[in-house]
């Protein structure tokens, strides 16, 4: 099956079960469905070939299905909170892109709290979503997300999340149209995207552990690899100069030249970057 997202005006993040349409997914699984050239194409490619061909593939399939565009990010969630890791938005309008991350909407939007909670991809538009509501103290910023989201062109597509079984982040995908309602999008649709989704999930993921096998080479002093470690440990600032017997002003410096050297801006990113290292 696949998911529609449905339901009555109300405010609950995250979405419950009387949310969902369940749809025969059997006509839209990719083996099932006869792949236009376009989408075959970037099925068949691998993370060999040039960022440009790549791109232009990816192109293609998306204009092949109907869609606009798409984002990927990798997110972490602590009971409600929903804090980014990374996010991939080559593919997005730039100033839509940049107004997401800016003004966090990845914590109202629901697609991405339903993403928590489903693998399956689900096809939403503007007014689903609406319908899905939020949790009172977010009611304006999710009426901003839904109005911006409108003027930006991004208004019906499929969604769908993947799960990291070694770490607590979830991948989630979105891909967008400008057309105003979920309608156009039937089974065949819903299979295509499903599987080009899943190949750019696999090229996004290789390209982050190309880098992360570079990083492996930076050199780091004693007292920063202690922190690292402590920091994938999730303790505190103070903790850790407690610990290493030195001020928090000290391990503020320390952590901030980490994040320059691995090229994250925070502490979320950090941790991710220091726990994908420690696993390989």
């Amino acid at each position: 099956m696949y998911l529609h997202l449905a339901g009555q005006s109300g405010c609950t993040i995250p979405p419950d079960e009387g949310h969902l349409i369940e749809r025969d997914f059997e006509s839209a699984f990719p083996e099932k469905t006869a792949l236009a050239r376009p989408v075959a194409s970037i099925i068949g490619i691998n993370s060999k070939r040039n960022a440009e061909e790549i791109e232009q593939t990816v192109h293609a399939a998306l204009q092949s299905i109907g869609l606009d565009g798409f984002g990927y990010g990798r997110y972490s969630r602590l009971g409600d909170t929903i804090q980014i890791v990374d996010f991939f938005g080559h593919f997005v309008m730039p100033p839509w892109a940049k107004r997401y991350i800016e003004q966090r909407y990845y914590e109202v939007d629901p697609r991405v709290h339903f993403a928590f909670r489903h693998e399956l991809p689900f096809v939403w538009d503007l007014s689903s979503l609406n319908n899905l509501g939020c949790i009172d103290r977010l009611a304006k910023r999710s009426a901003q997300f839904l109005t911006e989201a409108e003027h930006a062109g991004v208004r019906s597509g499929i969604a769908f999340g993947i799960a990291n079984p070694s770490t607590v982040e979830h991948a989630f995908i979105s891909f967008y149209s400008a057309k105003p309602t979920k309608e156009w999008i039937v089974d065949s649709v819903v299979g295509q995207t499903y599987a080009v989704g899943l190949k750019i999930h696999e090229l996004l993921t290789h390209h982050v552990q190309q880098n992360l096998r570079t990083d492996i080479q930076i050199d780091l002093s004693d007292v920063q690899r202690q922190t690292l470690k402590l920091v994938i440990d999730g303790v505190s600032r103070r903790e850790i100069a407690y610990r290493l017997d030195t001020s928090q002003q000290n391990i503020d410096y320390h952590i901030l030249q980490l994040r320059k050297k691995f090229g994250v801006r925070n502490h979320v990113q950090l941790a991710y970057v220091v726990g994908r290292l420690m696993l390989a």
